[in-house]
């Protein structure tokens, strides 16, 4: 009797001790596809996204991404005194877990060098893409991000 009320005690506090995050979430490349909105950033410089656009990036909140199911990812941005010019730049991305990683092929700071960005994604739903990322060394290939200093965080909306 004192082994099976052992036992029960031992997965009664599993159970309960269990963790809801998703450090091993396993997402898939299709459930990101579609285009997606910036609504929230924050690092260890800037609180929130409005303190982005005026002090750094002006029309840094009009940003959107597109992920495509050919796992080319088109970056969208505004630029100029109104906001009144856009680009986009070319990326890739691809889903590992919990990891997503976006790369710009010949973007890094020195010539021939990829620029690398991998994020943990915190929430990925129909609607929402919570992310918490990492800039990894350009021209790198990086590891996983599993360092805590300087992280960003990001929350965009499905559009």
């Amino acid at each position: 009797m004192k082994k099976l009320s052992l036992l029960l005690f031992t997965v009664i506090i599993y159970f309960s001790c269990s963790s809801d995050d998703n450090s091993s979430a396993n997402y898939e490349n299709n459930e990101i596809i579609g285009s997606w909105k910036i609504t929230e950033y924050r690092d260890n410089i800037f609180n929130n996204i409005q303190e982005v656009d005026a002090n750094d990036e002006p029309c840094f909140s009009l940003s959107t991404k597109t992920y495509n199911s050919n796992l080319i990812l088109k970056d969208y941005y505004k630029y100029g005194n109104s906001c009144q010019n856009s680009g986009v730049t070319n990326k890739t991305f691809q889903i590992n877990g919990n990891i997503l990683t976006e790369t710009e092929q010949n973007g890094g700071y020195e010539s021939n060098t990829d620029y690398i960005v991998k994020y943990y994604i915190e929430e990925l739903s129909s609607t929402k893409l919570k992310l918490k990322g990492f800039y990894v060394n350009e021209g790198v290939t990086g590891s996983n991000p599993d360092r805590s200093d300087e992280p960003f965080y990001e929350t965009w909306i499905k559009q």
